[in-house]
């Protein structure tokens, strides 16, 4: 996410200068919020912007590698709550044949910088990109779903009583908010 941010940042500031650089060769007075500058002040600007927007692209790398690992803490910290909370593989109803959950990602205005990971039963279980799905199966009657959405830290959760050699259809719709119900 933060290169994506970082190399739109670089294009922004890379036309501003371009700008500058029209304005500058033409005399031309470029107005901004009212206030006249001239091409050698947009130019100076310019320069400060890309000179940020480089900085942002070769600190980006070190900033996601930083996110995911907060991402990843905070799965595990999910999956340790849902193990903790009582529902222990002890404590549930183990079928005769596996069920097949099915979690599918049908739509999201942030779909393609998103992650959803899926924890099921207090174990993380894989993660979801745009319009992707996830094949699970378990062995339990009842089930506790969590998704977790990488950008906005979202979740949600939902139960699921499974039967054998069933399965159970679910969809996630992320984006501003972040939903799973049963289809």
């Amino acid at each position: 996410m933060n290169k994506i941010n970082a190399i739109v940042g670089f294009v922004f500031a890379a036309f501003f200068l371009i700008a500058g650089i029209i304005a500058y060769s033409t005399g031309y007075i470029i107005t901004i919020a009212r206030i006249p500058l001239s091409g050698t002040a947009f130019i100076i600007i310019a320069v400060l912007v890309l000179a940020y927007a480089i900085f942002a692209l070769v600190r980006a790398p070190k900033k996601d590698k930083e996110n995911e690992q907060q991402y990843q803490a905070e799965v595990k910290s999910i999956a340790q709550q849902q193990d903790a909370s009582g529902n222990v593989a002890q404590n549930r109803t183990t079928l005769a044949a596996p069920c097949t959950i099915v979690i599918a990602h049908t739509k999201g205005a942030l779909g393609l910088v998103n992650k959803l990971s899926v924890v099921i039963n207090g174990q993380p279980a894989g993660e979801i990109k745009q319009k992707g799905s996830l094949h699970i199966q378990t062995p339990f009657a009842e089930n506790t779903v969590t998704i977790i959405q990488s950008n906005t830290r979202a979740t949600a959760t939902i139960n699921v009583i499974a039967g054998a050699n069933g399965t159970i259809n679910l969809k996630i719709k992320a984006g501003i908010g972040l939903t799973i119900e049963q289809a």
